[in-house]
């Protein structure tokens, strides 16, 4: 053998077995399968896995500044659209339990009576609970965000609407990734929805909203998904052919968290003891709105 052969530096791995890509992300192997394997291309040579190193960076990169950069902008969205915060009523609780009735008949019949009582347990928890009322995109996911020369791209407004509030948009894109994603059971995809809604508390809280709107109307904003296309075009749509996995991933959580208190709001630093006015110029929104289209 050669001394050139010797000191050959040996080439470069371009590809890590699931043990060690755990090890490279210290993570555990039960938090790979749930919450990263889903979202990473695998190359698989009989029962072995192997994964791109450049697949690895590319979830790093994905999971926390492209999340990072769309809330950022959503937040500026809602912010600067915001007219009003309407205190929560008897009527807006009627229609989310009607909505949620709609949906689970359609899908999950057999549960959509349980699933309205317990929305419906939430929802009167709210009543009179100021919650912003602002303009939403109505369809706020990772599909329908790009960049483009580092400059977020927001697409297909057609569902957006004047008048809503941001939990739905909030409540889209959360829940939306593992909609998307083949997860083997119900209780995988929960355990992601109990993660996203997390997510969701921190945010509304982060803006002076309740935190609990986040799973009170998680089950309205999926049945809006569920019903939407069937209701403006008669025929069913994607949410409604494949979302029962969801739905029943939101009953768990339901159920898991019936008996748990309320998150706690978070509290704003006010000068003077007064609440801050949310910034709202009108040149402020449209410049947003020429930078995503």
């Amino acid at each position: 053998m050669s001394a050139r052969s010797i000191n050959r530096p040996p080439p470069p791995r371009i590809a890590l077995s699931v043990e060690e890509a755990c090890a490279s992300l210290g993570i555990s192997w039960d938090t790979w399968r749930e919450h990263v394997e889903p979202d990473v291309r695998i190359v698989r040579l009989g029962r072995r896995k192997l994964i791109p190193i450049s697949e690895l960076e590319r979830w790093c990169e994905r999971s926390s500044a492209a999340c990072a950069h769309a809330h950022a902008w959503l937040r500026e969205l809602h912010e600067s659209t915001t007219r009003s915060r309407a205190a929560w009523s008897q009527a807006d609780t009627a229609a989310g339990v009607d909505a949620v009735l709609d949906a689970w008949r359609l899908v999950r019949p057999h549960e959509a009576t349980r699933v309205a009582r317990l929305t419906e347990r939430r929802l009167q928890r709210l009543y009179r609970a100021p919650l912003a009322r602002c303009a939403t995109h109505g369809d706020f996911s990772p599909c329908n965000l790009a960049e483009h020369n580092g400059q977020l791209k927001v697409l297909d407004w057609e569902w957006s609407r004047l008048d809503s509030s941001p939990c739905f948009d909030l409540g889209s894109y959360q829940p939306a990734e593992p909609h998307w994603q083949p997860l083997a059971t119900s209780e995988q995809l929960a355990v992601r929805l109990d993660a996203a809604l997390a997510f969701v508390e921190q945010e509304l809280a982060g803006v002076g909203e309740d935190p609990s709107f986040a799973l009170a109307l998680l089950p309205v904003v999926l049945a809006e998904h569920v019903t939407r296309v069937r209701r403006t075009f008669g025929h069913a749509g994607l949410w409604e052919a494949s979302g029962d996995p969801q739905m029943e991933a939101v009953e768990r959580l339901l159920e898991r968290r019936a008996g748990s208190p309320a998150p706690r709001r978070a509290q704003q630093p006010h000068a003077g003891g007064e609440r801050r006015s949310r910034p709202t110029p009108a040149r402020r929104s449209a410049a947003l709105w020429r930078r995503t289209r």
